[in-house]
């Protein structure tokens, strides 16, 4: 992401980037967001950027692996909690809640009713 033509921060969209986790995937990765440019709304703008670009290509979902203090970025971008404590204390696995929303409807909806007696 640039502002005024300056590169202030960066993520990459990638197929895996916790290899505790390989059943989910696309990750978003390596947000970045130069120190003097932090607080003012990057971060939040680069996500969006790859909700749009994930959308563009039919991507069902994006995951994050994350410490849980920065996790009230991601809350506030719609993201969940998936997972607590994968792999060191403290880490965090989160995925988008459009997307989460999706598999969680898929699910009720894909089960096959009980039989009535």
């Amino acid at each position: 992401m640039d502002l005024d033509g300056e590169p202030v921060g960066s993520c990459c969209v990638i197929e895996s980037d916790c290899s505790l986790k390989p059943q989910y995937s696309p990750w978003v990765a390596s947000v970045y967001v130069k120190p003097e440019k932090r607080l003012q709304g990057v971060a939040s703008g680069i996500l969006q950027e790859a909700f749009r670009i994930a959308k563009k290509f039919r991507i069902q979902g994006l995951y994050i692996d994350c410490w849980a203090i920065t996790s009230p970025l991601y809350k506030k971008n719609g993201w969940k909690i998936l997972e607590r404590d994968v792999g060191q204390e403290d880490s965090l696995v989160m995925t988008e809640a459009q997307a989460a929303n999706n598999r969680l409807q898929s699910m009720r909806t894909s089960r096959t009713p009980e039989p009535q007696r």
